[in-house]
Formats: C-alpha cells, sequence, structure tokens
C-alpha cells in the first residue's frame, strides 16, 4: 500500500459548485479517493474507488474535442461523468452510493480547468505499489 495525498480539483465557471478528489492510497492498481462534493447548497464527502486503468482510458478520452465519459466507483453507485463539447464542458458527479447519504450535483466548467483536472490525474498513473 502506498500512501498519497494528491488534490484533484474541477471548480464551476462562477465557483459556487466544486468536485475534489483528494487521493488516499494506492493498493496494486486501486486508488481510494475522498470525494468532495459541493453544490451550491449542500457538500458531501465519500469513499470513491476506481483502477489506474480507468484513469487512463477516462483521461484519454476527454482528449477527444467531443467526449462524453464517466468515472465509476467500483463499490458503490456513484460516478464521475464529464461531457465535452468543443470548449464547453459540463461535470456530473454522484458523490456516494444510493445506499447511503449521497448528493447529485451538476454544473458547467471550462476547459481550461479541465485540463488541469486532467493533467492531476495523470499524474497519478505515475505511482506504483512497491
Amino acid at each position: 500500500m502506498l500512501e498519497l495525498q494528491n488534490e484533484i480539483k474541477i471548480y464551476s465557471i462562477n465557483s459556487k459548485h466544486s468536485l475534489i478528489l483528494k487521493t488516499r492510497y494506492l493498493v496494486e492498481i486501486n486508488y481510494t479517493f475522498a470525494l468532495f462534493g459541493q453544490s451550491k447548497y449542500n457538500s458531501l464527502t465519500s469513499h470513491f474507488c476506481i483502477r489506474k486503468e480507468q484513469i487512463k482510458n477516462f483521461c484519454t478520452d476527454l482528449g477527444n474535442e467531443y467526449a462524453c465519459v464517466e468515472l465509476a466507483d467500483n463499490d458503490s453507485d456513484g460516478y464521475i461523468e464529464i461531457i465535452k463539447n468543443k470548449e464547453e464542458v459540463v461535470v456530473k458527479a454522484q458523490i456516494g452510493g444510493t445506499h447511503e447519504e449521497y448528493l447529485y450535483i451538476e454544473f458547467e466548467s471550462n476547459t481550461r480547468t479541465l485540463k488541469s483536472f486532467i493533467n492531476d490525474l495523470n499524474e497519478l498513473l505515475r505511482y506504483e505499489d512497491v
């Protein structure tokens, strides 16, 4: 197990919404995060577990001009979905599973913020559990 402390963030255009993946650890090919989501009226943090291959595919697909991609939590029905249409970016996420307390958020972002989000996710791929 390799403990990590990265923060990977994406914000709305007006900064009233945000989604932050706080890396906790890597076990073999599995990352565990604390996924924090904030909407205009509410916020919630939940565990979010994904594999290296999911991150790689997510980032690769978002490199296209048009994309609709999802990172799905491997332990619940929580997810992060990003829809990219040239310069328009829409972020949708469910923090937590429907079997527990959860928060659904949706907001518009921009390609500059998305690029930073993708770069930070790609940085995780360099880590290896030894």
